[in-house]
């Protein structure tokens, strides 16, 4: 196994195809590794800051020489790591990190990355890893090989995501999952959308996107408390612009998917979806601001639950890409377990992190304490 460094923008169109054939039989799918995903980002979002990226190739010259990709950043010390250290890539619109490997090779690939991460001189003590799934894929086995090169994990936090089997979706999910008396709710706030005209819903992919689709989402999720507060794409134009190559990318590759709400012939709520390997990603959604007591956002959603199963039926499982506590939670029933934290690479980096955990422990420890002395 050979590992290199390259500047991922100077990659050639062979090289990028590799990448794109590499991300559909990756060990971990992984959308948010895409190269439709990651030069769009790297271009609109991080200029000044971009990431390097390390590949790991069979010595041979096959078809499929490409079996890993991984894409790091050079940071300063924080105060949780208070070394220079690497971070996995993650743009601001990124929530999940890791690394491609090619699913018959992964062992391989991870030890060979971990090989050339772990190298001494090279500036660096340890990489940081932000929402890394921990319970399947690419994140156990990373931190089994590098605990068995004696290189330890320290990790910050960890929460829990929502996520969805498609093949376990459809109208009898729903019926188990919701409540009667939130089912009873969700049916009242439709026939109030129906007063004011027909009430339709569509999913759209591939090739059958338009500019169109992409414009009126990019409209509706800047209404509301999103474009109040500046945090919706339309905000920054860097992150429309963004937006648009991305679902252009991924439409092309047939990988995009719009769901939309109707009321008499008025988009007022809308998805974006993306699909990598044997996984679908629910990225943005929007909906009309002044709908929003009929609760467009969540109708549209429970459409998408109830069409999943042919929508995505080739799909293993549905990532929400949703904070803890988000109203996905309701509605579908799956988690995926993400930590954050970080690999110590160097004797330096596990005497810093090392510390760190012990102040972390012992801050947990202390703070319940005063909270109770404070109640009484």
């Amino acid at each position: 196994m050979q590992v290199r460094l390259v500047d991922p923008l100077q990659l050639d169109s062979a090289a990028l195809a590799e990448w794109a054939r590499l991300e559909e039989r990756s060990f971990e799918s992984n959308v948010y590794l895409s190269p439709h995903f990651v030069l769009p980002a790297i271009r609109h979002l991080d200029p000044s800051h971009p990431p390097f990226m390390l590949l790991a190739e069979r010595a041979d010259r096959s078809r499929d020489r490409l079996c890993g990709v991984g894409l790091f950043r050079k940071e300063g010390p924080t105060w949780r790591f208070p070394l220079p250290h690497l971070s996995a890539y993650r743009s601001r619109h990124s929530y999940l990190t890791g690394i491609l490997a090619d699913r018959d090779l992964a062992p391989p690939v991870v030890d060979g990355f971990l090989g050339y991460l772990c190298q001494q001189g090279l500036g660096w003590h340890g990489v940081e890893f932000g929402d890394l799934a921990i319970d399947s894929g690419i994140g156990p086995l990373l931190l089994a090989r590098a605990q068995m090169r004696g290189v330890p994990w320290y990790e910050y936090s960890r929460c829990q995501r929502a996520a969805l089997k498609p093949t376990e979706a459809g109208e009898d999910y729903l019926e188990q999952q919701l409540s009667a008396g939130r089912r009873k709710d969700l049916r009242r706030r439709e026939r109030r959308l129906s007063e004011q005209g027909a009430v339709e819903w569509q999913a759209t992919h591939g090739t059958d996107l338009s500019n169109e689709h992409i414009e009126r989402f990019l409209a509706l999720e800047h209404t509301g408390w999103k474009g109040n507060y500046g945090t919706s794409l339309r905000s920054q134009s860097a992150d429309v612009a963004f937006f648009r190559e991305l679902i252009r990318r991924m439409a092309r590759a047939g990988r995009a998917v719009i769901t939309e709400l109707r009321v008499a012939d008025e988009v007022i709520a809308s998805t974006s979806n993306l699909v990598s390997g044997n996984a679908a990603f629910a990225f943005k959604l929007g909906w009309h601001a002044d709908y929003k007591k009929m609760a467009p956002g969540i109708l549209n959603e429970i459409e998408l639950v109830r069409h999943a199963p042919t929508l995505f039926g080739d799909c293993e499982y549905i990532d929400s890409g949703s904070l803890p506590g988000s109203f996905m939670e309701e509605l579908w029933d799956g988690r995926r377990t993400l930590a954050f934290g970080a690999l110590a690479t160097t004797t330096l980096g596990r005497r810093a992190l090392g510390a760190f955990n012990w102040l972390h422990r012992l801050r947990r420890t202390l703070v319940p304490a005063r909270r109770r002395e404070c109640s009484k």
